[in-house]
């Protein structure tokens, strides 16, 4: 049985500048480089977005196609443009955005017959985005009909109106894993205490809460327990896409483990610790290089596993 994994994000082309000097161009967005991490690794994905018809969106749907992920649930649109992503890294190979964006007023997403063996992947602020809030809630509910596995990243890390924070709780409550930084739930929750935060998320309908904390350790909240995970120093080049790659590690290895919707009412400490663990892995492995998404080395050794 081939398990297909939805992911709806945003279609980018990032600049990256280092030291005010730009240093490389490529494909992003979070869900984006999600996409291509895991398609790379042998999974099927399927990517929900929309771009322009112009020759970086060609360009995208060239280096989507040829990493393996299907396009055909992309829209594009004639008379605007694709979106860009300008990029700042700082001394610690943290980056900084400024954002470029040519939308048509009217925007609908295609909407994917989610089944219950499937995933689906979404977050940031375009899970919030008003534009398409209607097409997102549509997807969330064919999922939720079917009983498919849902995760969450908010990917926020910035200060969020009311409105925003009513709609990540909607979205939460739709979910079944939420994968969040420690600055995501600051300024969603306003609380320091991740106890606290993780009871406020089950009360909203979520049972399982990753949390990130850039190079510190991560934190695993169940209704059973929670754990601390340790993650390795390393050698950062460029920390954009890590944690599109964590994500994509743990979905890995949620379809590895062949674990489904109704597993995670309950999940157990080493099942976690092997989805924590394969994450680490995959944004490690993004850190150590300028590319958004994982190695060709490191996909062929998922692929051979």
């Amino acid at each position: 049985m081939e398990r297909t994994i939805y992911a709806v994000g945003e279609s980018l082309f990032d600049i990256i500048f280092e030291n005010d000097i730009p240093v490389t161009a490529k494909p992003g967005g979070s869900l984006l480089n999600l996409s291509v991490s895991l398609a790379k690794s042998g999974n099927s994905v399927s990517f929900i977005s929309e771009l322009g018809n112009d020759s970086i969106g060609k360009l995208i749907l060239k280096n989507l196609s040829e990493n393996g992920v299907e396009i055909n649930k992309i829209k594009c649109y004639n008379e605007n443009k694709t979106a860009i992503a300008l990029a700042f890294l700082d001394k610690n190979k943290n980056a900084t955005y400024s954002f470029y964006k040519d939308y048509p007023l009217i925007r609908e997403l295609f909407i994917a017959d989610i089944c219950k063996e499937d995933l689906l992947m979404f977050g940031s602020i375009y899970g919030i985005t008003a534009e398409i809030r209607a097409s997102i809630h549509k997807i969330l509910q064919k999922a939720n009909q079917n009983n498919a596995l849902v995760l969450y990243d908010p990917n926020i890390r910035k200060e969020i109106d009311y409105n925003n924070i009513s709609c990540i709780y909607e979205n939460i409550s739709k979910s079944d894993i939420i994968k969040a930084s420690n600055e995501d739930l600051f300024y969603i929750f306003g609380k320091t205490s991740y106890l606290e935060v993780f009871e406020k998320i089950n009360e909203i309908g979520c049972n399982n809460l990753i949390i990130t904390q850039n190079k510190n350790n991560i934190l695993v909240f169940t209704r059973k327990f929670h754990i601390e995970i340790e993650v390795p120093d390393i050698n950062v080049i460029s920390t954009i896409g890590a944690g599109d790659a964590f994500n994509a590690g743990i979905i890995h290895e949620i379809i590895k483990l062949n674990l489904f919707k109704h597993h995670f009412v309950d999940l157990e400490i080493e099942n976690w610790k092997h989805i924590i663990e394969t994450g680490i892995l995959f944004a490690s492995d993004v850190c150590k290089s300028y590319d958004n998404s994982i190695s060709d080395r490191l996909a062929q050794k998922m692929i051979n596993q």
